[in-house]
């Protein structure tokens, strides 16, 4: 899925009409950098200091554009990536990916959510699976 998922991205993301006014980045990601990879927002908890500095470490953070890459999206797996990362999708990626494989990438962020709260999370995925599909 993360190559299917690397694919879509590296064609949509340079190439989106949504401008971010200071980070002059296209698409979605572009305050990855300013906002510490979007941990702060519900998912610092799970994973420590340590693993995400070991995880800057091996690939390569940049203060600007955080794990952005401009060209091919983001360079961490999905397990390592904040909640907001894992659940948003950008209605363009929904239509190119089609149906079937908005529902295998709702399932395996499912899984992966369940494997950081237990089973709070799976209401929410349930909801995003039938809403956003």
């Amino acid at each position: 899925m993360d190559i299917l998922l690397k694919e879509a991205t590296s064609e949509l993301c340079p190439n989106c009409d949504f401008l971010f006014h200071e980070a002059e980045v296209m698409g979605c990601c572009g305050f990855c950098g300013d906002m510490n990879a979007y941990r702060d927002m519900g998912s610092s908890y799970w994973m420590s200091n340590e693993t995400f500095l070991k995880l800057k470490i091996k690939y390569g953070w940049d203060e600007r554009y955080g794990f952005l890459d401009l060209n091919t999206g983001c360079k961490i797996p999905r397990i390592y990536r904040a909640d907001i990362c894992l659940t948003f999708m950008c209605s363009k990626l929904k239509k190119m990916l089609g149906p079937e494989k908005v529902r295998m990438l709702n399932k395996l962020t499912s899984r992966i959510l369940f494997a950081r709260y237990g089973d709070q999370n799976n209401k929410m995925m349930k909801i995003l699976d039938e809403e956003f599909v």
